[in-house]
């Protein structure tokens, strides 16, 4: 769960601040093309053994981060749940200010989302 908090809260900051160059070919919402399969159930894992939320809510944030965000903001949504935070950092400087939104909303709102659908 702490990873998942310093991930909200530094997605947040960095794209409420305006870090990142801009270099990001995105308008922050979108397709998720080129996440692949294993890419997801690597999201899947990661947030069963990183945070305290269970598989059907992994599964739903996985497939609704494929739906939702670029595969750029997906990127660096895991890495930063896996806590590769170098790795996170470089993807960060590579998104545009609307993906760096986008991936902060996303962790903020989706969980909730997630655990509603799954809830009932």
């Amino acid at each position: 769960m702490r990873n998942l908090l310093i991930v909200t809260m530094g997605a947040l900051a960095l794209g409420l601040s305006g870090c990142g160059d801009g270099g990001g070919s995105s308008d922050g919402g979108g397709s998720g093309d080129g996440v692949s399969g294993s890419e997801r159930n690597r999201f899947v894992q990661t947030c069963l053994n990183e945070t305290n939320m269970e598989q059907p809510i992994c599964e739903c944030l996985a497939d609704t981060a494929r739906d939702e965000l670029t595969a750029g903001s997906f990127e660096m949504l895991l890495a930063s749940i896996e806590g590769d935070d170098a790795r996170a950092t470089q993807l960060r400087s590579e998104l545009t200010m609307e993906e760096l939104t986008a991936s902060g909303m996303f962790m903020v709102n989706t969980p909730g989302r997630c655990a509603a659908q799954a809830g009932g």
